[in-house]
């Protein structure tokens, strides 16, 4: 099974990370040459469509950039005495295919192999979780609106041609997903079409868009949610609370208890720091290695 090197997909690591990651999205034009179709192909997807045994959330269908109603591609299914109701209907989901929409397959990697092999040696090389999601176009529809995600992508382009436009990051960046209008984001920071082989790195917050062009278009979306510096501290934090039994004790919480409440607070924070300075940072570091992160969504 072919699974890619970090290196293939954003060149030389010292330079990724001083210079991009976190910073700014690039391309790389075919760096996965022509390794790219032993990842994911179209038939493949085809394959587990047709197959029957495809299920909601797996499946999800967009026209417009508007999620089409469940209860137009899917029906109620019957195994072994059990009921499901999120059952996909093949030839539904390729009508509405047929007709402009979007066929996204969430975490893909839990149903592929190949893309399993993608997203497990990202998810080593972050120390987090990894998922991938994969989208199938219609020649010139756009999928979703301009928006920007909440996670670290990793464009790997499969099929086809798709017209991307990317836009710089704002000087604040939100950590929830969001819409924006062509209007209010001007002009693009990168307006290229990928090609079969070609990769893309955007850190999150990064406005983008893309439209297939001159026929089917897959891609992968791969991505990573590096934990920040908030997320490592909090988890530290925890820690130490958890294995204190002085912060096992409640107060009362009430607009009249105000004076007992500021008191205890400035003792339980004076105990959270004499706590913290008892840790071990070597064993800390150590465990933000181990613990790996949340699992993420686009």
């Amino acid at each position: 099974m072919y699974v890619p090197e970090f290196a293939d997909l954003v060149g030389e690591e010292s330079e990724f990370f001083s210079s991009v990651f976190n910073k700014k999205p690039i391309l790389r034009r075919g760096a996965l040459r022509e390794k790219h179709a032993e990842l994911l192909t179209v038939d493949d997807l085809d394959g587990l469509l047709r197959s029957g045994t495809a299920r909601l959330p797996y499946v999800r269908v967009t026209k417009n950039g508007d999620p089409v109603h469940p209860m137009s591609y899917t029906k109620l299914l019957r195994v072994q005495g059990e009921y499901f109701a999120d059952a996909v209907v093949p030839e539904q989901v390729l009508g509405l295919f047929r007709s402009g929409a979007t066929i996204t397959w969430n975490t893909i990697n839990h149903l592929h192999a190949g893309v399993r092999g993608l997203t497990t040696m990202l998810g080593a090389k972050f120390s987090t979780k990894c998922d991938a999601v994969a989208f199938l176009t219609p020649s010139g529809t756009e999928g979703f609106r301009p928006h920007h995600d909440p996670v670290d992508v990793f464009v790997v382009h499969l099929h086809g041609r798709k017209r991307w436009q990317v836009w710089g990051l704002p000087e604040t960046r939100k950590g929830d997903a969001a819409q924006f209008s062509r209007e209010d984001l001007g002009d693009p920071l990168l307006s290229e079409v990928l090609e079969p082989g070609d990769v893309m790195y955007m850190p999150y917050g990064t406005p983008h868009v893309a439209m297939a062009e001159g026929g089917v278009s897959l891609h992968l979306s791969v991505v990573v949610r590096p934990r920040m510096w908030g997320d490592l501290v909090q988890q530290v934090v925890q820690s130490v609370v958890a294995e204190n039994p002085a912060f096992t004790t409640y107060p009362y919480v009430n607009v009249d208890n105000v004076g007992e409440l500021l008191v205890g607070a400035k003792e339980m924070l004076g105990t959270l720091i004499e706590e913290l300075e008892k840790v071990d940072i070597k064993e800390v570091v150590a465990g933000f290695t181990r613990s790996g992160g949340k699992e993420v969504r686009l």
